[in-house]
């Protein structure tokens, strides 16, 4: 039995501590919206490079407000803030344990 199967498996499943990680995962990604922002516009930044249109794409997107940064900036805070972006929230954590876990043990040497 793994570290995974004896420790953090069953400390997932007692009381709220999924909803607990998931709650301080959502106050972390709130702190970092403005990061991630400023990361999608460096990238777009990198798109408009490869060609005219794709400058004039942008150029257009924004100036008419379909590439609105401020609105992006709020989408992501409304969706951590609401229910099902929460139990996304929840589930993601549940997975990402399980999948690392899965990870380690299949990459792991097996004991002798």
């Amino acid at each position: 039995m793994c570290f995974f199967d004896r420790v953090v498996d069953p400390w997932l499943r007692y009381g709220n501590n999924k909803e607990m990680v998931a709650t301080e995962m959502a106050a972390f990604l709130k702190n970092r919206i403005p990061h991630v922002v400023q990361w999608l516009r460096e990238m777009t930044e990198k798109y408009k490079e490869r060609s005219t249109w794709k400058r004039v794409s942008v150029w257009f997107a924004e100036k008419t407000k379909a590439l609105d940064w401020d609105d992006i900036r709020r989408i992501i805070n409304d969706r951590i803030d609401d229910r099902k972006g929460r139990k996304e929230m929840i589930d993601a954590v549940g997975n990402f344990f399980s999948d690392l876990r899965e990870h380690i043990t299949s990459s792991a040497p097996s004991p002798p």
